[in-house]
């Protein structure tokens, strides 16, 4: 026979026990979240309007607090579709402290990622994953901790069964073309990680600038990969740093890297000359700071650092002297001097 548990109704505070809402182990220890190793997934259905149609539960009056049913699993994926049930969206939430610990040692800053958050999420596929795949190994297997490397290992298998076909096809195309690799339009995401030096050539130009990000945008009739590239500029006075931006079109099939317009520089068939020659331009540039320049008004010989009152600055930062009469005096005299030593000289 089921027990029946009577409700005291005349305590309308009896639901507000702020301690039994804390999820403990059966020592009776609080459970850090993100502590079990499981991932748990869910999929949100959108009708033709593209409404989230929820599921009735039940009905309440009394508000009691819901538990988190998500606290133990280290990850979480959520996949939402459009209502002919192709995917739009996954959202991957990484919730393991070690994970989080991992990837704030291994990779510190990410777009479109805070990885101070108590919850790390990631939209997307997981770029920030397998573009830090190495370090990550790297990372696992210096731990002397076992949880903290299986969760790590963890990660980096769900990363690997997530982007199984990218992952094959990216293999094959590196490994086919060693001498001078390439990827399609979808996947060259892969070989552009942020913080990586990118060269671009357009209109007979060439420059190379820091990559900050990468999107993919898609209009009606064109797709192309847009580049926020970091570089330096001068003012005039002040080095600055500046974002540009670059786009790849959209193209069919394979393509060598160095046949696009923008490419990460390590794939360039003379890197060492390029790196050289921009690192020489950068240091020309530098040494333009300041007045290079110097107008002289009269007959000087040395360089004076006192401007006249009438001179105004220009913007071509020329400095203006004025030689006063006694300078001109001196001048001339020294003058007639070499002139006299001169001659004696030719008569000896």
């Amino acid at each position: 026979m089921s027990q029946i548990t009577t409700v005291d109704t005349s305590d309308p505070f009896q639901f507000f026990d702020w301690d039994a809402f804390v999820t403990s182990s059966e020592n009776g220890t609080v459970r850090e979240a993100g502590s079990k190793l499981e991932l748990k997934s869910y999929d949100i259905r959108e009708n033709s309007k593209g409404d989230k149609i929820p599921l009735q539960t039940g009905k309440t009056t009394d508000f009691r607090a819901k538990l988190d049913k998500d606290y133990d699993s280290a990850m979480v994926v959520t996949k939402t579709y459009y209502s002919d049930k192709t995917l739009k969206q996954t959202e991957l939430v990484i919730r393991s402290p070690y994970i989080r610990t991992a990837l704030k040692s291994v990779v510190k800053k990410y777009p479109g990622m805070n990885l101070m958050e108590d919850k790390i999420t990631i939209i997307g596929p997981p770029k920030c994953l397998f573009h830090f795949r190495k370090e990550l190994l790297a990372y696992g297997r210096q731990l002397r901790d076992k949880i903290a490397t299986q969760h790590v290992a963890f990660t980096l298998n769900y990363m690997r069964t997530a982007l199984a076909d990218d992952t094959s096809h990216y293999a094959n195309c590196i490994a086919k073309h060693r001498g001078s690799p390439g990827l399609d339009f979808d996947r060259l995401w892969m070989e552009y990680r942020p913080g990586d030096l990118i060269f671009v050539k357009s209109k007979g130009i060439s420059r190379v600038g820091r990559l900050v990000g990468m999107t993919c945008n898609s209009g009606v009739f064109w797709r192309r990969w847009l580049l926020e590239l970091e570089r330096i500029i001068c003012d005039g006075s002040e080095l600055n740093y500046f974002v540009e931006e670059v786009q790849i079109s959209r193209y069919d099939g394979f393509k060598h890297f160095k046949d696009l317009d923008a490419f990460p520089l390590r794939y360039h068939p003379e890197r060492e000359s390029v790196k050289q020659a921009m690192i020489k331009r950068g240091k020309e540039f530098q040494a333009l700071r300041g007045i290079q320049q110097r107008f002289y008004r009269g007959a000087a010989r040395w360089a004076s650092d006192r401007k006249n009152a009438l001179d105004e600055d220009e913007d071509f930062h020329y400095e203006k002297f004025q030689v006063s009469g006694q300078q001109m005096t001196k001048l001339r005299n020294e003058r007639r001097t070499e002139a006299g030593a001169g001659q004696e000289s030719s008569n000896d």
